[in-house]
């Protein structure tokens, strides 16, 4: 289960970080804020995953801490669809989301409850 928790994980983050660029590449009357929105809400993305949810994050949070930052990077790709009028790929992402979610919560309960963590 572990290896399926986290490939999903993987593939959701992927497509956050596209999407999130593809929302704000386009928000906004401004190149200016194209490039700031386009660059920086994957770039923000990619270092809250990297520093507390990724297999090798930098710091080690507790899991409701990285359960958080998976939903906070999730649903924010999730609204990113749908201010792209994505809806259902929105509501299939949000669904899949919070499986990969579940698993994670499952998968790592199961861990600690096996001393392995």
């Amino acid at each position: 289960m572990h290896m399926t928790s986290e490939g999903l994980s993987l593939l959701l983050e992927v497509v956050a970080v596209f999407v999130l660029a593809w929302w704000g590449f386009g928000v906004g009357d401004n190149a200016v804020v194209h490039v700031i929105l386009g660059v920086g809400a994957p770039l923000a993305a990619m270092a809250l995953w990297g520093a507390f949810a990724a297999p090798k994050a930098k710091i080690k949070a507790p899991l409701p801490v990285v359960l958080l930052v998976k939903l906070i990077v999730f649903g924010a790709a999730a609204l990113a669809f749908y201010a792209l009028d994505q809806v259902a790929v929105a509501v299939i992402y949000a669904a899949i989301a919070i499986l990969s979610i579940v698993l994670a919560a499952l998968d790592s309960d199961a861990a600690y409850s096996n001393g392995d963590a």
